[in-house]
């Protein structure tokens, strides 16, 4: 199972990579100057997020690497933007050395996005977007009994998520934009759960 799975994202990975010339040519004839109205919008833009996801509890730690290339305006206040995803979260848990049980939770996702940007400030930009992918998720949980043996198990699984986010760039500079932005995660599989994330959000314009 898990085979197929990783079978499958790596199919995905290399469509997307044949298909990254094409939608980059497509998005030089389609994408708006960059002018203050769009607010830092135009173009190519890579963006750095790091936070929190909070699930069932616990909070661990959200990583991001975020490309995002604008298609077209879809009206004279929303734009369009195509967003592929790297994601990174981390859970563990730890008693103390003395005492059991501890755990730890990584999840490594990919996650292709729609964003439709709103407004024409050249200041701000609030944002919205939903996106599907997939994850490997690997969990591991020790043991200790009472003789100070320690016992582990592992398992992974490759699954699907989604991905529902809102968030609000501030245009500092011609290559900079810097804000926030709030995840709803579904997580299917053997994770099953459904998380918030705070992330701060650092976009450079490639």
């Amino acid at each position: 199972m898990v085979r197929r799975w990783l079978t499958v994202v790596l199919a995905l990975a290399t469509a997307s990579a044949l298909a990254l010339p094409g939608l980059a040519s497509a998005q030089r004839r389609s994408a708006p100057p960059a002018t203050s109205h769009t607010g830092g919008a135009g173009g190519t833009q890579l963006g750095v997020l790091v936070g929190f996801e909070d699930g069932s509890g616990d909070t661990g730690l959200a990583l991001r690497l975020d490309g995002e290339w604008y298609w077209q305006a879809l009206s004279p206040q929303v734009r369009l933007s195509f967003v592929g995803s790297v994601g990174f979260s981390h859970w563990s848990f730890n008693a103390g050395f003395f005492q059991a049980p501890s755990s730890t939770l990584n999840i490594f996702k990919l996650t292709p996005a729609v964003r439709f940007s709103f407004g024409n400030s050249p200041v701000i930009r609030p944002y919205a977007d939903v996106g599907i992918g997939l994850h490997y998720a690997s969990f591991t949980f020790k043991e200790r009994d009472i003789f100070g043996n320690v016992f582990s198990v592992s398992d992974s699984d490759v699954s699907v998520h989604m991905r529902f986010a809102g968030g609000l760039l501030f245009h500092v500079s011609p290559g900079l934009s810097l804000g926030g932005e709030i995840d709803f995660t579904p997580y299917f599989g053997d994770v099953d759960d459904n998380t918030f994330s705070l992330l701060f959000v650092a976009q450079f314009r490639m």
